[in-house]
């Protein structure tokens, strides 16, 4: 709200030029934050769907899922919308979603001992096999 604010203040007092420099600034600094996480972790660029898709289709692709990934992706998509650039915040969410998942799949099997991969499952195991199918 300070940002709101703060411009809002300099519109009403006609200090236009000044407002809109503010506005700017912001605009860029958010901009410059997303990049730089960018830079820090190039696999959170872009949507993440065709990664996402691939990975569902068996390729691996490294630090694709990790909670990490996840979370840089997040703060990048909240910089992005909230500095007003042109970006559609539906592809990031769903790579969002998929990290989210991948970490619980992870929980559930370290923790509770459910939800094997194909290469733990025993083929005498009816039930797994009936899942696996």
């Amino acid at each position: 709200m300070f940002r709101i604010d703060s411009i809002d203040e300099k519109v009403k007092a006609g200090e236009l030029v000044q407002a809109w420099f503010l506005q700017l600034t912001w605009m860029l600094g958010l901009v410059g934050f997303g990049v730089a996480l960018t830079l820090y972790e190039p696999i959170i660029g872009g949507s993440g769907l065709p990664g996402l898709i691939s990975e569902l289709n068996g390729s691996k692709i490294p630090k694709l899922l990790e909670w990490k990934t996840g979370a840089l992706k997040a703060l990048g998509a909240t910089a992005a919308v909230a500095s007003g650039l042109a970006c559609g915040p539906e592809g990031p969410i769903i790579h969002i979603g998929g990290c989210v998942g991948a970490l619980w799949v992870k929980i559930a099997r370290k923790c509770f001992d459910i939800l094997p991969t194909e290469t733990d499952v025993s083929p005498k195991t009816p039930f797994l096999r009936l899942l696996l199918c």
